[in-house]
């Protein structure tokens, strides 16, 4: 776009021949008008342009992952057997993630964060006061988040969990 409008400014000012009738310079003064007009037009869309691009990549984090606001349920599992331990995540706006047990109780606090289709959460668990790190895929599509968990800093040494939204 940009060069369209380099190259649409360049034409602009490209001097116009007198027409065939003029032999001498009369309407000099009126094409350097012309000229500028035409400048001033080209510079004002290319600054427009650019304000339009400007705010819309100027979007916040959270707004993008709107989708993954909420209550997710779902289970974990050690190493690589069938995650069939349930737990419940709310996720919030802003980073925040509660995680909680069977009976509704609060088993940890912490923090998630999604770039693109890679999701990650780590919480501390309120009794023990443990780690856990989750990796994984998030689909917004499915509304689906499968992966690997471990005790942080590494997400691979626990098992396989996967959550689905509510």
């Amino acid at each position: 776009m940009i060069l369209a409008v380099v190259y649409s400014i360049k034409q602009s000012t490209t001097q116009y021949r007198f027409p065939p009738f003029a032999a001498d310079s009369t309407f000099e003064p009126f094409i350097h008008k012309h000229n500028k007009i035409c400048i001033m037009k080209h510079i004002k869309w290319f600054f427009l342009a650019a304000l339009i691009i400007g705010t819309l990549g100027s979007c916040d984090k959270d707004s993008s992952n709107s989708d993954i606001i909420g209550t997710w349920e779902g289970f974990w599992g050690f190493d690589f057997d069938n995650p069939t331990i349930y737990e419940k995540w709310e996720i919030k706006k802003g980073g925040e993630l509660i995680a909680y047990n069977s009976n509704g109780g609060k088993m940890a606090t912490g923090h998630w964060e999604v770039n693109g289709f890679n999701f990650e959460a780590q919480y501390t668990t309120v009794t023990s006061h443990n780690t856990y790190l989750f990796t994984g895929l998030y689909s917004d599509v499915g509304a689906e988040i499968t992966g690997n968990w471990g005790e942080a800093p590494s997400h691979t040494d626990g098992g396989t969990f996967i959550m689905h939204k509510q």
